[in-house]
């Protein structure tokens, strides 16, 4: 678990002195430096031997809790402490902070250490606009309750104008191989090197029209890349897989826009495929039939995403022309020890060798997993226990050395995000927390 601290001054004796800067800058920076040791002495006196302290820049820090079995009364401790004014060469400051708490649940999937301090981020950003001065644990949903659409809208669209986003890539591993078959290529935000949490800007970018662009965006990345790696020994028969939404798929235009970007970029049609995501709605069931009808002339291969998870799943199979589905992660997690579990994706298996459907099980992170799926007989799968999503520079040396992504041969090291941890050593954060080695 980690708890994330943003100290704030809220006041100092110094006169117009309201914030850190202040203190710098009235105070020097010796005053402030002072501040900052001074704060880091009350913290690690309230910590045990065990919890891992370290200091982001400016007056952030972060902690790292492995043996509390309550981290929000940890936070709400480290609060306290600051309590006390501090005594600074040239005045007084007396200090408040937000803290947010990102917590590992018992059954949750394996995240990284980044991936830890988005949620923790989230939850002091929250604490920050409800005021300060207080601990907030981090819940599914958080910031979709407290984000601006409306401002984050006017970023992510000049973020897409000015090309800030990036694509990282997921492999998708032959079950029966163990070999490279798809990239998923997945959009990644961090305006000023902080990540915004995937679902959050995808629903900022359908809620004000910017789903299209997003999609142009990543699709000409993902197949920029496609066409570099085709020339590479080992990636000609490499596939990439793109999201697109539902509605897009309503739109009789769409065909030709991915056309004209396969021919732009050199990419042939068998080389690209369309992820659908399952629970978004369809709004023009007879254009979008034709739509996919379209696509697969093109070679497109077209999958429903997140399989079981709405309530469509079975009509939509029926009335499109689907290639593949990808098993939801929450059927895949424990697989091996829940029978349930393992009747449906057995019942999926069965269901798509009669309709000639390729199937897909996402979130695979364990060995026994990968091995139960391949004794049901299921064709591919993509998760922690392959790769973590990887920049597509390191998707040069999967190709090169496609063993890498066998269980048991250590995977390319994770995306970054460009976290302004300097303490923290790099590749101790690229493993998932709890674990020995990387996935």
């Amino acid at each position: 678990m980690i708890v994330r601290i943003s100290c704030s001054l809220l006041r100092i004796s110094h006169p117009r002195a309201d914030g850190f800067k202040a203190v710098n800058d009235q105070l020097g920076h010796y005053a402030g430096d002072e501040l900052l040791r001074q704060a880091s002495t009350r913290f690690r006196d309230v910590l045990s031997d065990a919890d891992t302290l370290a200091r982001f820049g400016g007056d952030e820090f972060a902690v790292l809790l492995e043996e509390h079995q309550n981290p929000v009364e940890v936070g709400r401790v480290l609060l306290e402490c600051l309590g006390v004014p501090f005594s600074l060469a040239g005045g007084v400051a007396s200090v408040s902070a937000s803290v947010g708490v990102a917590q590992i649940g018992l059954f949750d999937p394996t995240p990284t250490v980044d991936e830890l301090l988005v949620r923790a981020d989230q939850a002091m950003y929250v604490v920050k606009r409800r005021g300060k001065a207080d601990v907030l644990l981090h819940s599914a949903g958080l910031q979709s309750e407290e984000v601006d659409e409306l401002e984050l809208g006017h970023a992510l669209a000049q973020a897409l104008v000015d090309k800030q986003l990036t694509v990282s890539y997921q492999p998708i591993v032959d079950l029966s191989t163990g070999r490279l078959d798809t990239l998923e290529a997945l959009a990644r935000w961090a305006p000023g090197q902080r990540p915004v949490a995937t679902e959050i800007f995808l629903r900022v970018a359908d809620s004000c029209n910017l789903i299209d662009s997003l999609f142009r965006f990543v699709l000409g990345e993902a197949c920029t890349q496609l066409a570099r790696w085709t020339a590479i020994p080992g990636g000609s028969r490499v596939r990439v897989a793109v999201n697109v939404s539902p509605r897009q798929l309503s739109s009789s235009e769409f065909p030709a826009y991915v056309a004209s970007e396969l021919k732009r970029l050199g990419v042939a049609g068998d080389q690209l495929v369309l992820e659908i995501t399952e629970t978004g709605g369809f709004t023009d069931t007879p254009t979008t039939h034709a739509v996919c009808l379209e696509l697969q002339r093109l070679g497109v291969r077209l999958s429903v995403d997140d399989f079981g998870t709405g309530l469509s799943s079975l009509a939509r199979l029926r009335d499109l022309p689907i290639n593949e589905v990808k098993i939801d992660r929450t059927f895949i997690t424990n697989i091996d020890q829940d029978e349930a579990r393992r009747r449906f994706v057995g019942g999926v298996l069965k269901f798509a060798e009669h309709v000639g459907l390729t199937v897909v099980a996402e979130g695979v992170e364990r060995e026994a997993e990968r091995a139960a799926l391949t004794e049901l007989g299921c064709h591919r799968a993509q998760g922690f226990l392959f790769s973590r999503p990887v920049p597509s520079e390191a998707i040069d040396a999967l190709l090169r050395h496609p063993g890498s992504l066998r269980p048991g041969i250590p995977a390319p090291p994770p995306e970054s995000h460009g976290s302004k941890v300097r303490q923290v050593d790099r590749e101790d954060r690229s493993r998932p927390l709890g674990a020995n080695t990387a996935p």
